[in-house]
């Protein structure tokens, strides 16, 4: 049986085939190997040969391990009944009997499932036919739909690690970013991709176009709703800043903490920050344009939803409705009516 085969609904979209299991015995079976094919192709008759062949050689892959396990249990089985050859004992003769059982049922397998057919080789010429006919004509360690009509593939068998390559192509099969990068995070909302550099720990962005929003020398790269958030660590020590889209600086790296936060409500949803300051550890809060509403004068804050409630050190409170961050005495009576009759 296949056991990777994944359509997507547009017409237009590649098919992902795992191909891991087919590759035993060609030496490629060391990762999550696996082509994009166009669905037109599959929907021929010649994809639809290829798809019963690769079932044909999962099948006898498949078979191949059972067998292997079979002679494995018979060398295990082999050997106990050494240990009770010759002795006439009762308990002796019944253990004698059961090992010869099982050992009579393991070469009854073996039989069933040793196949006559070169499997190694079967599958390294399938192979080599699936490679000719995907997309770009290669096969890929990994292939995952980033959307819009994007694709992140690895081209090792490695995954994060400083020898792992990782790159992004279009449905067409072209390649639209580099296999230079070590790990790719993809956000598709924003079509805007983590780029990670296992060798030094360091993160960047980039657009799903390859083209350069961050250079991959940051601690840390956050995506919020509509910016990043760039964080360096110095010892004990964090330094977090802002920027936009398009990698300008929104708010300079001089701030201890930046925290996203959104309030989902049925008016629309609504993003805020509350940002530390590194000098005093106070809290100040901006809006999702990272304009500031607040001083830093609060310690910690409470979340009543849509209300915002900076906590003062001196133990009074401040009132903000995040929908507008008009500043309230106090929160209206029909909002804990509400929030009691929820409850």
């Amino acid at each position: 049986m296949l056991t990777a085969f994944t359509a997507y609904v547009h017409a237009q979209d590649p098919i992902r085939i795992e191909l891991a299991d087919i590759s035993i015995g060609t030496g490629l079976e060391d990762g999550r190997l696996c082509a994009l094919m166009s669905e037109s192709f599959l929907e021929s008759d010649e994809g639809l040969s290829l798809v019963e062949r690769m079932n044909s050689c999962l099948t006898d892959n498949s078979y191949r391990e059972m067998a292997s396990q079979m002679k494995n249990n018979l060398e295990s089985l082999t050997e106990s009944r050494k240990q009770y050859e010759g002795k006439t004992d009762e308990t002796s003769r019944e253990i004698l009997s059961a090992l010869d059982e099982n050992i009579a049922l393991c070469k009854e397998l073996i039989g069933q499932y040793s196949s006559n057919s070169d499997g190694a080789a079967d599958a390294t010429a399938l192979l080599e036919e699936i490679r000719s006919h995907s997309l770009c004509g290669r096969l890929y360690y990994g292939a995952d739909d980033i959307g819009h009509g994007y694709w992140a593939v690895g081209t090792t068998k490695g995954y994060r690690t400083p020898d792992s390559r990782c790159g992004v192509i279009d449905s067409n099969g072209n390649v639209a970013v580099p296999f230079i990068y070590n790990c790719l995070e993809a956000y598709p909302d924003t079509r805007i991709l983590r780029t990670i550099d296992c060798s030094n720990n360091k993160e960047g962005a980039i657009r799903y176009d390859g083209s350069v929003i961050l250079d991959c020398k940051y601690d840390i790269v956050n995506m919020c709703s509509s910016a990043l958030i760039i964080i360096d660590n110095e010892g004990n020590e964090s330094r977090c800043g802002v920027a936009d889209l398009n990698g300008n600086t929104l708010l300079p790296q001089i701030y201890k903490e930046i925290e996203p936060f959104s309030y989902g409500l049925e008016s629309g949803t609504y993003d805020f920050y509350v940002i530390t300051d590194n000098k005093t550890r106070l809290k100040a809060v901006f809006d999702n344009k990272f304009k500031q509403i607040t001083g830093f004068i609060y310690d910690g804050w409470l979340n009543e939803k849509p209300y915002f409630i900076g906590v003062k050190p001196a133990g009074d409170n401040d009132i903000y409705d995040a929908r507008s961050w008009q500043k309230l005495t106090d929160i209206p009576e029909e909002y804990w009516n509400h929030r009691h009759s929820e409850s």
